[in-house]
C-alpha cells in the first residue's frame, strides 16, 4: 500500500508517494508565478496552478506503480481561495493572503465587532493576511465575479473537489478565512453579517482526515491513477507539517517558514 501526498504552495506545488513505512518513493514539483500587475495585488492564475497540480500527480503516477497507490490527501497554503461556478469551472484568479487591496473592508469589520471579540470567535488575532478582506473586495469591486461564483474553495479543498466532485473545506483552512467559529466548528453568522457576505458561497465544513470517496473515473484516467484510490480531506500545510514533525505533546513547537 502506497500513499500520495500533494501540497499546493504559494509559488509551487508538489506530489510525493510514500510506502507504508513512510519512505518517499518518488516526487515531482512545479512552479508558477505570482501576478502583481498593480499595487497591493498578489494573485495566482487558478487554471495554471490546477494544470500543474495535475502534472505533478501524473508524473508521480508514471514514476511508480500507480496500482499500489491506495489513497491520497492534499494540503495547501491558507487564505487563497478558488472561485468556481455551479459546474465546477474556474471563474477567476486566486487571491493570495499577501494581497492587501481589501484591507479597508477589514477595518470596517472592527467598527461592528471589536478585535477581541473576533479573536474569541475565530481563535485568530485580528490583522491582515486572511481570506475575508479579499472576499469582501471581490463582492464590492468585482460584482460580476462574485455573482458568478458558486463557491470559494481553499486550494486543498478545490483539488479534492476536482478529484471527487465533493465540495467541502476542512477546519484548518476554514480558520484562515476569519469567518470560522472555531468553538462551534461552523461559519460565523455574526462576522458574515457585519461585512454583508453571503455564507452560501462557502463550502460545508469537515474535519481533516475524513474519507471523501474514490477518485472519479475521469480523473483517474487523466492522472494515471487507479479508480480505487481513496481521497481523504487534508489540511492547512503548516498543520500537516506540525504533525509530520512529531508535535504531539504540550510544550513542543515547530518553526515553519513559508514563502
Amino acid at each position: 500500500m502506497n500513499l500520495m501526498g500533494i501540497d499546493i504552495g504559494t509559488t509551487g506545488c508538489k506530489a510525493v508517494v510514500f510506502d507504508n513505512s513512510g519512505n518517499a518513493l518518488t516526487s515531482a514539483y512545479c512552479e508558477y508565478d505570482i501576478i502583481r500587475d498593480m499595487p497591493g495585488q498578489a494573485e495566482l492564475n487558478s487554471q495554471e496552478v490546477w494544470n500543474k497540480i495535475c502534472r505533478v500527480i501524473t508524473t508521480c503516477a508514471t514514476q511508480t506503480d500507480s496500482a499500489h497507490i491506495t489513497a491520497l490527501s492534499v494540503t495547501s497554503m491558507g487564505e487563497a481561495m478558488v472561485p468556481v461556478d455551479h459546474r465546477g469551472n474556474i471563474c477567476g484568479r486566486s487571491v493570495l493572503g499577501a494581497d492587501n487591496r481589501g484591507m479597508k473592508y477589514l477595518e470596517r469589520l472592527t467598527k461592528v465587532i471589536p478585535a477581541d471579540e473576533i479573536y474569541r470567535l475565530t481563535g485568530q488575532p485580528f490583522g491582515p493576511g486572511y481570506a475575508l478582506p479579499s472576499l469582501c473586495r471581490i463582492k464590492n469591486e468585482e460584482p460580476e465575479l462574485y455573482h458568478r461564483t458558486f463557491k470559494f474553495l481553499p486550494w486543498a479543498d478545490f483539488a479534492t473537489y476536482m478529484l471527487t466532485g465533493k465540495i467541502q473545506t476542512n477546519y484548518s483552512l476554514a480558520s484562515r478565512t476569519l469567518l470560522f467559529d472555531h468553538k462551534d466548528c461552523r461559519w460565523s453568522q455574526s462576522i458574515a453579517a457585519a461585512v454583508d457576505f453571503d455564507l452560501k458561497k462557502l463550502p460545508p465544513l469537515l474535519a481533516s482526515g475524513c474519507p471523501l470517496g474514490q477518485i472519479s473515473p475521469g480523473m483517474s484516467r487523466k492522472l494515471g491513477l487507479s479508480s480505487a484510490v481513496q481521497v481523504v480531506s487534508g489540511s492547512h500545510d503548516q498543520c500537516a507539517a506540525a504533525i509530520g514533525s512529531g508535535l504531539s505533546e504540550p510544550g513542543t513547537a515547530m518553526l515553519g517558514l513559508g514563502t
